[in-house]
């Protein structure tokens, strides 16, 4: 992945937040440490150790994966490293200012990103039988039961790959684990 573009993307981000912010009182000044946690070292190394993981088993090329809870879709590059710019790659999230950063972040990278602004369930829920890959970095954000539930229902042709953390001091992690 090119990671310089993506980091070089981010400081824009960044600058630009604070720029506007300098204009508009009610610019939301938290994306600018979010997107620096975004990228970090932690959290692409975390999602390169998933992607290095997914190579080992998938004996087909993915022709749609769907990432849920994709925050600014930093995953994406990386599956795109993996298994070529052709893949079809949804990144969903409910958060309605990811997609504007994501495109931002992922601007002059190589894919088919499609940024989607909804509740990833439902999303994969209407496409159960199309999806070839469902990724969920962030399952300490959902509950326990639409993990499960989302498992019951995918194609036994889906590969599913879904991480969590231990991290349990954030009050919107309602699903973490141990390991």
């Amino acid at each position: 992945m090119e990671l310089v573009t993506l980091y070089k993307n981010a400081l824009k981000c960044i600058d630009n937040i604070y720029r506007v912010s300098q204009y508009d009182a009610d610019t939301d000044m938290f994306r600018i440490p979010d997107i620096i946690n975004a990228t970090n070292d932690s959290q692409i190394q975390s999602k390169q150790w998933l992607v290095d993981e997914l190579s080992k088993i998938t004996t087909e090329q993915p022709s749609w994966i769907v990432v849920a809870g994709s925050w600014y879709g930093c995953l994406g590059p990386l599956l795109v490293d993996a298994y070529g710019e052709d893949v079809r790659i949804d990144l969903c999230d409910i958060d309605p200012h990811c997609k504007k950063i994501g495109r931002d972040l992922l601007k002059d990278i190589g894919g088919d990103f499609r940024f989607k602004t909804t509740d990833a369930l439902e999303w994969f829920i209407s496409r159960l039988d199309k999806v070839s890959i469902l990724i969920n970095t962030s399952c300490e954000h959902m509950e326990r039961d639409d993990v499960k539930f989302m498992v019951q229902l995918k194609n036994p042709d889906t590969i599913i790959a879904f991480q969590s953390n231990d991290y349990t001091s954030v009050m919107s992690h309602i699903n973490t684990s141990p390991n």
